[in-house]
């Protein structure tokens, strides 16, 4: 007479990785006669159903797992439980990120607010070894900074905020555009004067690597480099392939030297000669606009040329899954999905994977 059937599983898992939690399932029978049968069900995974006795599961958020085993008798038991897994971290819109506008007296700030439920521990780091462990912090100047986000399984999460430079100052000056272009010999810079436009001249000027160096790099008259409606722009082509951050601002001087002398905000793009790897160039980046592309630049491939590119955002949980001809690929489409703030771009090509971060 066969012993009583009886089964049950145990399980480990990873920490959350491009969205999900992989479970490794390792199931023990007891009792019954062989063969036996496995039949198993899931709530919020990649598979609902499953007929192997130690699957391997990802999940998207904590679910449930429930085993049926039958015997050759035909006789059943079945085994439940509710997963106390790791879940992929979700940044709630609520999350609010405040530029500076005081140049001696910092007051950005960073209001990081998580949709998850649970108990976190948070380590940021930033520019003046500045450190901190709350969600929230203040008194920022200008750059960017990293927060390490650990939730009660040990696992880690590691994302990237960046505030810009910023001086608010009299004289309306709107920044239409601002991004190193390669093709167009440095930085191109383009911006609009609502009034007075024919008053004044303007002085394009650019510290490197902070905001306390600033030199002329080219002026534009009022009546030049753009049209009488106050749209103007300037490629700086005297800094060459030196990587790093830029700063830029325009002084706004007056004509006849009877008014004041304005300065407008100050913008901030960061260069990169080459963006990317030996074998991928992802540009631009950042992205400044609406157009991103991946080139491969590499060395003669077999006969399978296609690529798979992953492009993802670990902060909104946001995953796309695109399939290209290698070659130039317009990453462009996904964009408009992409949250502002950093994302990621991994391609898969010939058995080989290159990841680049993007900033947005």
């Amino acid at each position: 007479m066969d012993a009583p059937l009886a089964v049950q599983f145990e399980y480990e898992y990873d920490c959350p990785l491009d969205g999900a939690t992989s479970v490794r399932f390792v199931s023990t029978a007891n009792g019954g006669r062989e063969p036996f049968i496995y039949s198993w069900t899931f709530t919020n995974a990649s598979i609902v159903t499953s007929n192997q006795p130690n699957p391997i599961v990802d999940f998207f958020q904590r679910g449930t797992a429930q085993l049926t085993l039958q015997d050759a008798n035909g006789t059943t038991n079945t085994y439940y439980v509710d997963l106390p897994i790791p879940e992929a971290l979700i940044i709630s819109e609520s999350t609010n990120v405040i530029n500076s506008t005081n140049e001696e007296n910092p007051d950005g700030g960073i209001e990081l607010v998580l949709e998850n439920i649970g108990s976190f521990s948070y380590a940021w780091s930033g520019p003046d070894d500045f450190f901190a462990d709350e969600p929230a912090i203040y008194g920022l100047k200008d750059g960017v900074y990293t927060v390490t986000v650990t939730d009660e399984y040990e696992c880690t999460f590691v994302y990237e905020f960046q505030l810009p430079a910023f001086v608010a100052l009299p004289l309306s000056i709107d920044f239409v555009k601002l991004n190193y272009d390669e093709s167009a010999g440095g930085v191109t810079m383009g911006w609009n004067v609502l009034d007075g436009n024919r008053e004044y001249t303007y002085q394009i000027e650019r510290s490197f690597g902070g905001i306390h160096d600033f030199s002329v790099v080219g002026h534009i008259a009022s009546n030049s480099g753009g049209s009488v409606d106050g749209s103007y722009q300037f490629v700086d082509s005297a800094q060459h392939a030196r990587d790093g951050r830029y700063y830029y601002r325009i002084k706004v001087v007056s004509v006849d030297g009877t008014k004041p002398v304005y300065i407008s905000e100050i913008r901030m793009v960061q260069v990169s000669s080459k963006i990317g790897t030996e074998t991928w160039d992802l540009y631009p980046n950042p992205v400044n606009g609406t157009n991103l592309y991946l080139l491969y630049r590499g060395g003669q491939l077999g006969d399978d040329r296609k690529a798979k590119i992953k492009v993802y955002s670990p902060s909104s949980g946001i995953l796309l899954l695109l399939e290209g001809e290698i070659g130039l690929i317009d990453l462009s489409n996904s964009l408009s999905k992409m949250p502002k703030g950093l994302f990621f771009v991994e391609v898969q090509y010939g058995g080989k994977s290159e990841v680049f971060k993007v900033i947005r």
